[in-house]
């Protein structure tokens, strides 16, 4: 077996598919995070947190943490346009310093990372 991008997408998905009792039985989401890989092996961490769904655990974490950020629980899920673009505040990820905002961006469809600064700006507008 060949170890390539292709081939850890349907691990990826397999993946998903193979805890998704786990999940249920014990009340968690687990995430396979970035996986790592060479010609004869990959590694990759996986996070599990208390929960039925991500978007109830995003939203709990924004609530624990949005003071530390100058944010509000009612920022969660607020929406602001910027240069013509639509996007939604959907979470933190504190652990990362540089671009700690989730926000979804309702014009494309894609969920971005965002500085703290930027949000504020735009937040202020």
């Amino acid at each position: 077996m060949k170890i390539d991008k292709q081939m850890l997408q349907n691990f990826r998905e397999d993946f998903e598919d193979a805890v998704a009792d786990l999940e249920k039985k014990y009340g968690i989401v687990i995430q396979l995070g970035q996986i790592n890989y060479s010609d004869d092996h990959f590694d990759a961490k996986f996070t599990a947190k208390v929960g039925d769904d991500m978007e109830e655990i995003r939203k709990r974490e924004f609530e624990q943490n949005c003071e530390w950020y100058g944010l509000k629980p009612t920022d969660y899920n607020r929406e602001f346009t910027k240069d013509g673009q639509k996007y939604r505040i959907i979470g933190i990820k504190s652990e990362n310093k540089k671009y700690p905002i989730l926000l979804f961006n309702l014009t494309t469809g894609q969920r971005i990372k965002s500085s703290l600064t930027w949000v504020k700006l735009c937040l202020q507008m």
